[in-house]
């Protein structure tokens, strides 16, 4: 893999969907392999969201509020 330098610095959002009851594996996974890449490539890991009010917290990041 490799990222425009342009890139380095940005924030990284994650939202992720499934149809399992309990996601919290499959989360922690994608967190911990998001999280990897974003050092990796210098980006910002802002987050990830599963749910409304995580995608709302995380959107209120993003805009700054």
């Amino acid at each position: 893999m490799q990222i425009n330098n342009d890139l380095k610095g940005a924030d990284l959002y994650l939202i992720v969907q499934g149809s399992d009851q309990d996601q919290s594996k499959a989360i922690n996974s994608t967190y911990g392999t998001f999280d990897r890449i974003a050092r990796r490539f210098k980006l910002n890991f802002v987050g990830i969201a599963q749910n409304d009010k995580q995608v709302t917290r995380l959107h209120s990041k993003m805009i700054g509020k």
